[in-house]
């Protein structure tokens, strides 16, 4: 097995992250934004260096395609991998007196609801690590990691504790 380039992998985030894809309400086009247009070019490039055949991108509907060459002689069912660049923007106005805010890694500061539910002093506000350690204070926790397996053992702890009483 190869090593795998975590740098790499790392910087490659970094410069797909800076890529500014929120979409555009007022906007009347798919994709809504230049960014999008502009990470999905990048991503085209990227398929390029990784040897992908018959690589399609258009422009006018945000589709970006590619054909991975089979690495085995054995029969395998084709599979395709998709996701979309078109982020969804939020309002200040979602935010309620007396909402709990939990606030995703994914926000800043800066975000428009993020500032609206800090501003709002009926609000409690959390960031999302401060609300777990929060519910589960009361409770003794486990903590199951791994890279492969964590649903099922996950499922087999519980089951074990669940019979355990």
């Amino acid at each position: 097995m190869p090593e795998i380039d975590q740098k790499y992998i790392q910087d490659k985030f970094i410069e797909y992250c800076k890529v500014n894809t929120r979409s555009d309400e007022q906007s009347t086009t798919v994709p809504t934004t230049v960014g999008q247009v502009d990470l999905l070019k990048i991503i085209e490039k990227e398929l390029e260096k990784l040897g992908l055949e018959e690589i399609s991108f258009s422009e006018e509907d945000s589709y970006l395609v590619g054909k991975l060459k089979k690495t085995t002689k054995k029969e395998v069912t084709p599979i395709g991998f998709v996701a979309h660049v078109d982020t969804a923007d939020f309002n200040a106005e979602n935010i309620k007196d007396g909402y709990t805010v939990i606030i995703g890694n994914a926000f800043l500061e800066d975000f428009a609801e993020v500032k609206a539910a800090r501003n709002n002093p009926s609000c409690t506000c959390y960031r999302y690590h401060e609300f777990l350690g929060k519910l589960i204070e009361d409770y003794v926790s486990i903590g199951i990691c791994g890279s492969h397996g964590k649903t099922t053992t996950t499922s087999m702890t519980t089951q074990i504790l669940f019979d355990a009483g």
